[in-house]
């Protein structure tokens, strides 16, 4: 045969197949633009990530955001408080086993005029992270 069979991984095994760095961290999130949906702008989002690393976000919020939801960040995060710049896409939505919370997977992308890398230095030095770029 010639063609080639693609396997795509659904949200959860993206989720399982991604290395945990830091859990239960303390931060806050301000979406400052939201490409796909308006009434998200503004928001911010305060308490417990699920996950952090250099490559993304697993945050707790009150409501579903919608897969693929393109948003610009301010993170702020660390004693004493550092804050970031970032652009991510929401890769997954779920609601929460536990609680009536709902959690999102938020991968970061490295675009012009964010603060990536300076986000993934910070990781590496405070938290002992890996610094990992995108291909």
């Amino acid at each position: 045969m010639n063609h080639l069979h693609r396997m795509t991984k659904t949200p959860v095994q993206q989720r399982i197949n991604e290395r945990r760095q830091l859990q239960n961290t303390q931060l806050s999130i301000q979406i400052a633009h939201s490409r796909n949906d308006l009434a998200l702008m503004g928001c911010i989002f305060e308490g417990d990530a699920v996950d952090v690393s250099t490559q993304g976000i697993q945050l707790k919020v009150g409501h579903p955001v919608v897969m693929g939801s393109e948003l610009d960040l301010w993170i702020t995060m660390g004693t004493p408080p550092e804050k970031f710049f970032l652009h991510g896409t929401v890769k997954w939505s779920m609601p929460s086993s536990k609680t009536s919370l709902h959690i999102i997977g938020i991968q970061l992308i490295e675009k012009p005029n964010t603060d990536f890398e300076y986000w993934a230095a910070h990781l590496q030095q405070h938290f002992n992270l890996p610094l990992i770029h995108q291909i």
